[in-house]
């Protein structure tokens, strides 16, 4: 069953719902729908409904409503902050594939070993767009691009994190602000308050995940989250992806799966 994007809607009696524009075009030109086939449609917002195609006309279809389900958020909402890739192709499928997993955000990121410094987010948004389609979600991830990390790391952009995470390959060294300290989800808090008091406007189960590029994160950068870890709101922590040494985007994905499996 095809999923078709659309603008938030406001139901009829009969409900009915338009299809126009280019979802009408793929709809008629490419999957050929007739009167009676079924689809499903999204507003990328959590609205989601089951639909069979009523009248036809050459540019637009007219969609009947036969069920809306009540869709909730995933949890823990989990937003990737990626270090823009070299490829544009690797930083697609990053983006493709977080979208299938559910990330509630996708952040893309200029740090200082980036060596791709812009990315075209209208070409990125559709690929978002393209990949909650054939994956049947019914939450648009939060697609931004950043011009450092220091601009992801602002009070602004984490106060309704409850939790700050890096997927980060010398986890098993040395870690930022001090002594490690395991925690039940199997993850390593890096600071000194292990059960830090929590801002009115943080989420526990709004976790931003942060994966360097090509070369990892710089030694400022590494300057950058000792100070954070230090802060107990939100939490910093360090966690480990396995022995392997991983692609930036595969990373990206394991630590989505990671967290999103973990007890929380």
């Amino acid at each position: 069953m095809n999923q078709f994007l659309i603008p938030s809607p406001t139901i009829p009696k009969p409900p009915n719902l338009q299809l126009e524009g280019d979802e009408a075009n793929h709809a008629l030109k490419v999957l050929r729908l007739r009167e009676g086939d079924p689809c499903l449609v999204t507003d990328g917002k959590g609205f989601q409904a089951r639909c069979s195609v009523g009248d036809v006309y050459q540019s637009a279809l007219t969609l009947r409503v036969d069920e809306i389900m009540n869709i909730q958020p995933r949890s823990p909402e989990i937003t990737i902050a990626l270090g823009l890739l070299k490829k544009r192709d690797r930083i697609e499928w990053a983006l493709e594939k977080c979208t299938e997993l559910g990330a509630a955000g996708l952040w893309l990121v200029h740090m200082d070993h980036s060596e791709r410094s812009v990315v075209k987010l209208e070409r990125a948004q559709a690929v978002v767009e393209s990949a909650l389609k054939q994956s049947k979600g019914a939450f648009m991830p939060d697609l931004r691009t950043f011009q450092s990390l220091d601009d992801v790391l602002k009070p602004n952009e984490l106060a309704s994190f409850g939790r700050v995470v890096l997927a980060d390959e010398t986890v098993s060294g040395e870690s930022f602000g001090g002594k490690k300290i395991a925690n039940d989800a199997g993850v390593e808090s890096k600071g000194v308050n292990r059960h830090p008091t929590t801002r009115s406007s943080a989420n526990p189960s709004r976790i931003l995940v942060i994966i360097g590029p090509e070369g990892g994160i710089s030694a400022r950068e590494r300057e950058l989250l000792d100070v954070l870890s230090v802060d107990p709101i939100p939490r910093m922590e360090t966690i480990s992806l396995g022995s392997n040494r991983l692609r930036a985007e595969t990373a990206a994905i394991s630590a989505l799966l990671h967290l999103q499996l973990a007890p929380h």
